[in-house]
């Protein structure tokens, strides 16, 4: 975590990074920032950690920072000494450098302990190489590989131990600067690529509008119609829904998406996401409007998943209405495929198959064009530039 001070004329704000968009701009209006897509402010206190006490009495970009505290939320281990080091030694104070030396911290090792060789040469080759093998942790090479190292004279003397870095590893720039390299800090549902005169920028749905703004912004481009937006990624298995969404995305927008994924994604049951997948099927629907209505109303569907002939749907519709057990010796004599007929005559459902195999219907007695029918202030609010 990075806990800074923005001032702004003579009002201040205690920020903690990494944080959401929504977050940074509440706390911005605090103290009257009136341009909220300046991300340029005064930095007057480095609260924590005080390894990064320079960053005061200076402007800083905001995004840079935060994105700089997501990478570093993710070290593990001894990586935030090694960071804190590898500053040092190489006198970075730029926010450029620093979000770059995340993503190169293969490239310094540190050594804390040096009393058993073999626990150096592993160290060494599981910050440059990544792993080992976990049954070869006794290998006498490691040892060997400990002993070269030390040997080797590379060694830098610091308050935490040795650091080694290695000059033969070039030091990779994936930030240039202006646009952030991919990283997935939260969770998400989409993963979109926005690509403008041959830079690109990447945003994580369903996120604050102001964060896609932004990434428009980094790239120069002045409207989404000037840039090429995909969907890369769908953090889920349901293929056909994905395929919908990139529809989606063709026809109405970016904005339309995100504010879509919002409705989509306060379905944290598993269970759920697969249930809506299906319906969106059943539905055969390819709007916005109708996916959210669809969304909104999805207890007014069931959904047997896996059932996929008059039979079994037969035999689930018992087992999933108490009041229709039948006793054991019954079970024999009972027509399930005719039961399973008359049901499915009822309720006109649909057999699905593959990803979303089962038999979707809707209860409570409505059609499925007075759930698409709902009234336009009742359905998604779509944002835009």
């Amino acid at each position: 975590m990075i806990t800074a001070t923005v001032k702004h004329n003579d009002n201040y704000a205690d920020i903690e990074f990494p944080c959401s968009e929504a977050y940074l701009s509440a706390k911005l209006m605090e103290i009257h920032v009136d341009d909220l897509s300046s991300i340029t402010h005064y930095i007057s206190a480095i609260t924590e950690p005080k390894e990064l006490s320079f960053l005061k009495d200076r402007l800083v970009n905001l995004d840079e920072l935060n994105y700089l505290a997501k990478r570093m939320d993710s070290f593990f281990g001894d990586e935030e000494t090694q960071f804190f080091e590898a500053i040092k030694l190489e006198h970075f104070t730029e926010m450029k450098d620093l979000i770059n030396l995340t993503f190169n911290l293969d490239k310094y090792t540190l050594i804390k302990d040096v009393s058993d060789m073999g626990k150096v040469g592993r160290e060494y080759l599981l910050n440059t190489e990544g792993c080992i093998p976990a049954h070869d942790e006794d290998n006498p090479k490691y040892a060997q590989i400990g002993r070269e190292l030390l040997r080797s004279g590379h060694g830098i003397f610091t308050e935490h131990g040795l650091l080694f870095p290695d000059q033969n590893r070039p030091f990779e720039e994936l930030y240039n600067g202006k646009t952030f390299p991919a990283y997935i800090y939260d969770q998400c549902l989409f993963v979109g690529e926005i690509e403008y005169e041959g830079q690109t920028e990447f945003i994580y749905l369903p996120d604050d509008e102001r964060a896609i703004q932004k990434a428009f912004r980094r790239l120069g481009a002045e409207s989404p119609e000037n840039c090429s937006v995909i969907l890369t990624d769908f953090c889920s298995e349901h293929n056909k829904m994905f395929d919908l969404f990139k529809n989606i995305l063709n026809n109405e927008g970016i904005y339309t998406v995100n504010s879509l994924a919002q409705t989509v994604n306060n379905f944290v049951n598993p269970q759920d996401l697969k249930k809506l997948s299906a319906v969106l099927e059943y539905a055969d629907v390819s709007d916005s409007e109708s996916v959210a209505a669809l969304a909104e109303n999805l207890d007014t569907f069931g959904y047997a998943q896996g059932i996929n002939d008059y039979a079994d749907l037969g035999r689930w519709w018992i087992d999933n209405h108490d009041e229709l057990q039948l006793s054991i010796e019954l079970e024999d004599y009972f027509d399930y495929d005719q039961f399973g007929s008359d049901i499915h005559e009822e309720y006109s459902g649909t057999f699905l198959a593959d990803e979303n195999s089962g038999y979707v219907y809707i209860k409570y007695g409505r059609s499925l064009q007075d759930i698409l029918d709902r009234d336009e202030d009742e359905g998604l609010s779509m944002g835009g530039m």
